[in-house]
């Protein structure tokens, strides 16, 4: 339900990895499909679309401590790019609160960016991710 012009909020949503709400600060995800347009001799317009493959890529901003808790979770050494792949579950109220999922499956971690800067209060992790695919609305 709306309240005061606002439909939703980022307390509506919640991230989900390998079965645990994680503390994310930012997760974004894209689908984009390469579809392309047919055109024929004689004629202006297109003459038909074909559907492409589908690239699924995304990134999460973690908490420090929720990605040192992903890296105490692997052998000491090993990179976060390197685990095998999992699902995460993104989840939000809409505006008639109605729960909405979206299912990101076979995730990867892509790269891990590092940045620490002097005032800041806290400290996030950046974290690009490879998706398999993704089930909306599930």
């Amino acid at each position: 339900m709306a309240i005061n012009g606002t439909a939703y909020s980022f307390e509506n949503i919640q991230v989900v990895m390998a079965n645990k709400t994680v503390a994310a600060t930012n997760i974004e995800y894209d689908e984009d499909s390469e579809d392309t347009v047919i055109h024929v001799l004689g004629q202006k317009n297109p003459f038909a679309t074909i559907s492409g493959k589908s690239t699924f890529t995304g990134k999460i901003t973690l908490m420090i401590d929720e990605y040192d808790s992903l890296q105490d979770s692997i052998p000491q050494g090993q990179s976060i790019t390197k685990i095998a792949a999992f699902n995460i579950l993104v989840a939000r109220l809409d505006s008639n609160d109605r729960l909405r999922t979206d299912r990101l499956v076979k995730c990867k971690f892509k790269k891990v960016s590092k940045k620490f800067s002097a005032g800041e209060n806290h400290a996030t992790m950046e974290l690009d991710i490879t998706i398999g695919g993704i089930e909306p609305n599930v």
